[in-house]
């Protein structure tokens, strides 16, 4: 079965069916949808995921980023916002990847 971008069809189906909420296929004759990556976000599953904006978050299959409650997140992409322990920003997990996501 050959899909367009955005959906996906199971070993054998008949169809294609649309990507879920947080996931993508960027190619046509995608076999599954991968899910978006951590500090980045899916919020439409046809295009390749964006980096979260600096002071945002977002774990892994996200349609958005969410605000940090702290000044900690300085860095753009990141999956975690940390309690800031001094004045400086310290604390926020980079999100290190092997991914080639390509922005489109």
């Amino acid at each position: 079965q050959v899909c367009s971008k955005g959906t996906s069809a199971d070993y054998g189906a008949t169809s294609c069916a649309k990507c879920s909420q947080g996931y993508y296929s960027v190619q046509n004759s995608s076999a599954t949808c991968i899910p978006c990556a951590p500090g980045y976000f899916c919020d439409d599953s046809t295009q390749c995921p964006q980096q979260c904006q600096a002071g945002s978050y977002s774990s892994a299959a996200q349609t958005t980023c969410y605000q940090c409650s702290s000044t900690c997140s300085s860095t753009p992409g990141v999956f975690d916002c940390s309690t800031c322990i001094t004045a400086k920003p310290t604390g926020c997990q980079q999100l290190e990847t092997s991914l080639d996501i390509h922005k489109h």
